[in-house]
Formats: structure tokens, sequence, C-alpha cells
């Protein structure tokens, strides 16, 4: 039996230190934590930019100066008037105007020349791009987007609502400036 016995336990022993040899082993140097995830909020450095265009905004080589008023949930007149180097002014009212359809006419250099002291009085190509910059927009708000090259550059800013009142009254020079203007009926530029 004591055969028996020192047989039982050789194999017990030599089981426990083969178990002992294959189970997880325990390092002597302290295990560190994996490290927390650092979350970081979008700033504006963050945030992927658009590229900036190579070409223009504009097909129109010509063009000026331009302002487009769109719809709202009233009867907001809807229209877009383009003025050109030359002087030529072309204007397409579609909605609620006394009158629809395409229009020209022609402007002096005095005006082209107060149109360029204005924007640049009220620093247009400085201003942000879009109004409101950032939040919701209303959208039951009309638009309007002016579009100016001066200085050898071109901008185009679209606003809907929370734009500097030196924007607006920009806009409202513009659309003051024809008010009582002399226009006659023309084609569109895709009409024969």
């Amino acid at each position: 039996m004591k055969h028996a016995y020192r047989a039982l336990s050789g194999l017990l022993l030599s089981c426990s230190l083969f178990f002992a040899a294959c189970g997880p082993k325990k390092s002597a140097v302290a295990e560190t934590p994996p490290p927390t995830p650092v979350v970081v909020a979008p700033t504006v450095d963050t945030v992927p930019r658009p590229p900036v265009p190579v070409k223009s905004l504009r097909p129109e080589k010509d063009l000026f100066v331009e302002i487009a008023r769109g719809g709202c949930r009233g009867r907001c007149p809807i229209y877009k008037l383009q003025i050109f180097r030359d002087g030529r002014v072309l204007y397409h009212a579609l909605e609620f105007l006394p009158q629809k359809g395409w229009f020209s006419g022609k402007i002096d250099g005095e005006k082209i020349e107060a149109i360029r002291d204005k924007a640049r009085a009220i620093g247009y190509l400085g201003l942000a791009d879009q109004y409101p910059e950032s939040g919701p927009v209303i959208a039951d708000f009309p638009i309007c987007v002016t579009f100016i090259r001066l200085d050898g550059r071109e901008k185009e800013i679209r606003n809907r609502h929370h734009a500097p009142t030196a924007l607006t009254e920009f806009e409202q020079f513009l659309d003051d400036m024809f008010l009582d203007f002399d226009w006659t009926p023309a084609k569109g530029p895709n009409e024969e």
C-alpha cells in the first residue's frame, strides 16, 4: 500500500507542477491599465474644411455684382439681379413682383464705383460666407445671396438671418439702386 501511496502522491505532484507551469503567468512587473481614450470636441481648427475652389464661383467673367432673393413662407419677392463690369444689368423677376420675366438696363460708372466703395466700406470680403454662421437656420426666412468680384477676389455670402447690419444695409443699397430703374424687357441667357 505504501507503494501505491507513493505512486499516487508522485502523480498528484507531477500534475500540479504541470498545471502550474501551463497556467496563466503572473508578471513580476506591475501591469499598467490601458490608457483611457481622450475625446476631443471639434473646434474651428479640427473641423475639416472644404477645399478652396480653383474655378470661379460664377462662370460669367464680366459679372461684377449679383443679388438674388429667395422665397419664404409668405409672398417674399424672388428675383436675381446681375450687374456686369461694363454697366449692363440683367434682372430676372420670378415671383411676387409687379412684373415677371427678364429685363435689362444699364448703369453708369459712378454707380459701379458707388457699389465698390460701399462693399469696401463694410469689409464685404472679410465677412462670413453664410449667416447664421452656426446654429439652427430658420428655413421660413427668405434668403439673400450676394456675390461680388472686388480687388482681384470674388466672394459669395448667403444670408438667411442674424447677419451684421452692414451686410443687410449693403443688400438694401443694391435693391434701392434699382427701385425706379428704367427696365427694358429682355430675353434670358438661355432664350433665343
